[in-house]
């Protein structure tokens, strides 16, 4: 058989057992609301275990209402099961009493990857643009039931939008943003070392007082204005806002790779500018 036959018949198979079938679990709260609905319980109910009646007679609702509620606050690992039915997570008391922003961001970020269904499409979309029908993806790939994968879908954005997993053209950077915040410094620095060629290529970047960024792909040299004439170098104007003009500079031997290097590279200082500018509003 095939690859592409598998393909089809693998595809086939999960839309078929979706139309037949239980749909697969996915959480069916934005990740904002499941943590919105745990901070109710904990504010009722604090350390203590509880079964589903008991959080429902505290909040007023009746249990069978909540039923998927509470599955989607497991689902992120904000509740986890215990003897008495469920009980407060240690995430969800590392978010309501964080060391700092950054450390709530980066539990957000693993809270956001703990879904099975959202494990999943974070290894096959990550650094990717999701597809404009994601929903039929659902469906016809991870069982989930056509009647409810756009809800499902939906539910995936908000929450990837949320925690900053996702840009605005639709690409998936769950690794890049968890990777900037996990940064101790806001000095990024990604070195490539090709066999038998040490420190030939060295991509540095880094994020100043003012928001300047200078990016630089050397061949083990220090560019500056004298050397450039002496090297097979180019040099493109960047005009920015404000009269600000940045210039990138590179060896015209650049390939491929190595401008996919310097993407992921600004990608992360676009990211950790937000974040710090996050920060600094919120202080």
């Amino acid at each position: 058989m095939s690859e592409q036959q598998q393909t089809v018949e693998t595809s086939q198979s999960g839309a078929d057992s979706a139309k037949t079938g239980r749909s697969a679990s996915y959480p069916n709260l934005i990740i904002n609301e499941a943590y919105d609905f745990t901070k109710e319980i904990y504010d009722q109910l604090a350390h203590s275990e509880f079964s589903r009646e008991v959080v429902a007679h505290a909040l007023g609702k009746h249990a069978q209402t909540i039923a998927r509620d509470i599955a989607a606050c497991v689902q992120y690992g904000f509740l986890v099961k215990a003897t008495e039915g469920y009980k407060i997570s240690d995430l969800m008391f590392e978010l309501i009493s964080p060391q700092s922003e950054k450390e709530k961001k980066i539990n957000f970020l693993k809270a956001f990857a703990k879904p099975k269904l959202y494990s999943e499409l974070i290894n096959e979309f990550d650094g990717k643009p999701l597809p404009e029908g994601l929903h039929n993806t659902l469906y016809r790939k991870h069982n989930i039931m056509q009647a409810a994968s756009k809800t499902a879908s939906d539910t995936f954005i908000e929450s990837a939008r949320f925690v900053g997993a996702i840009a605005d053209n639709r690409i998936l950077k769950y690794s890049i943003a968890l990777s900037v915040l996990e940064k101790t410094t806001q000095f990024a620095e990604i070195e490539e070392i090709p066999a038998g060629r040490e420190s030939d290529i060295t991509i540095k970047s880094n994020v100043v007082e003012n928001h300047s960024l200078i990016a630089t792909l050397t061949n083990s040299t220090q560019l500056n204005p004298l050397n450039i004439a002496n090297q097979d170098i180019k040099e493109i104007p960047i005009h920015l806002t404000k009269g600000k003009t940045a210039y990138f500079r590179y060896p015209a031997s650049i390939t491929e790779k190595d401008v996919k290097i310097i993407q992921h590279v600004i990608e992360g200082i676009l990211l950790q500018i937000t974040f710090d500018s996050d920060e600094v509003n919120e202080e």
